[in-house]
């Protein structure tokens, strides 16, 4: 169901952080991360199934990322086409972030969260067809860390969206991206591998029983036969992605090869991507993959459970 940080320029020098876990079932048919041979400047997974992607960006500066929202079956629209088609149009075109946002027909789609946005201008908007307000209409976001689960950014607050986006700006404030470093070790582990589970209490009410509720409820789902049919089901990659001044950018993606990914590090494969983003200006140096970082396992052990929307005390580290 996914979970999924974002920041644009959260600290000087540092342009772009984003990181997205994506569950899904194992027998989803995906190619891993990596340079698309009929979009040559994109870069990201890919869903083999409905032929598009759930985040990816480009040479030129573009990012685009979604998550699904989660609800009851009868809303669903018969016939709607992949929600992944949505950031790959925004990803292979040219239009800016609310031009191509104003385009989109939500109303064609089963619920969705949609972020699209441009590193060089700094311009990052959002987009879903569902929750209050005026669904539909895109909406210009301003600076810091967002998070977003499955439900609407900024709505009901998500106990693992609100921990994540304090571990984050708490590495930021910490110094953690100093010298061009990308700690991907607490990024994957500490944030994006949190498989704390929220409070009965705390549990956002989507309309699936409260058993899968409390399941799909940490940001590191650990895989199993969610719904009893026999599927596999659990967090099966880990994106993150990052851009200093300049242009020096990364993009490191960890995914599952196997039906027990919690068993064995070694059951995950990690791709690493580094590239120069045009944004206009001259590169900044060399980007550092901080000592211990991109190979560590997405499986930080549960603290206690924290009172809804704090963050709780720094878990253990990550095994590997």
């Amino acid at each position: 169901m996914c979970t999924a940080f974002f920041a644009v320029n959260p600290r000087p020098g540092l342009r772009l952080l984003l990181l997205f876990n994506r569950d899904e079932f194992f027998d989803r048919a995906t190619a891993p991360a990596g340079w698309w041979e009929d979009a040559p400047g994109v870069c990201g997974g890919r869903d083999l199934k409905g032929g598009g992607t759930w985040a990816g960006v480009t040479r030129s500066g573009r990012f685009a990322l979604l998550t699904n929202f989660r609800e009851r079956c009868p809303n669903s629209v018969a016939g709607a086409p992949s929600r992944g088609e949505l950031p790959t149009r925004f990803l292979r075109g040219t239009d800016d972030p609310l031009s191509y946002l104003n385009s989109v027909d939500a109303s064609a789609h089963n619920g969705f969260n949609l972020v699209v946005g441009d590193v060089a201008s700094g311009v990052v908007a959002y987009l879903t067809n569902r929750g209050p307000g005026q669904p539909g209409k895109p909406i210009l976001l301003g600076l810091g860390v967002h998070g977003m689960s499955n439900g609407t950014l900024g709505g009901a607050p998500w106990a693992k969206v609100d921990r994540g986006v304090a571990e984050i700006e708490a590495l930021l404030k910490d110094g953690a991206f100093d010298g061009g470093e990308v700690p991907w070790g607490p990024l994957f582990g500490r944030v994006m591998g949190d498989t704390a589970r929220a409070r009965a209490d705390c549990l956002p009410v989507t309309g699936v029983p409260p058993a899968v509720e409390a399941a799909l409820s940490p940001t590191f789902v650990t895989a199993c036969d969610l719904f009893g049919d026999g599927c596999v089901y659990g967090t099966r990659s880990q994106t993150g992605v990052a851009v200093f001044e300049g242009g020096d950018a990364a993009l490191v993606e960890r995914s599952a090869r196997t039906r027990d990914p919690n068993a064995d590090p070694a059951t995950w494969t990690t791709v690493e991507h580094e590239f120069d983003m045009e944004l206009g200006g001259e590169g900044g140096g060399d980007l550092v993959i901080a000592e211990g970082g991109a190979c560590a396992a997405p499986t930080a052990l549960a603290p206690p459970l924290p009172p809804c929307g704090t963050a709780p005390s720094p878990p253990r580290a990550a095994r590997g």
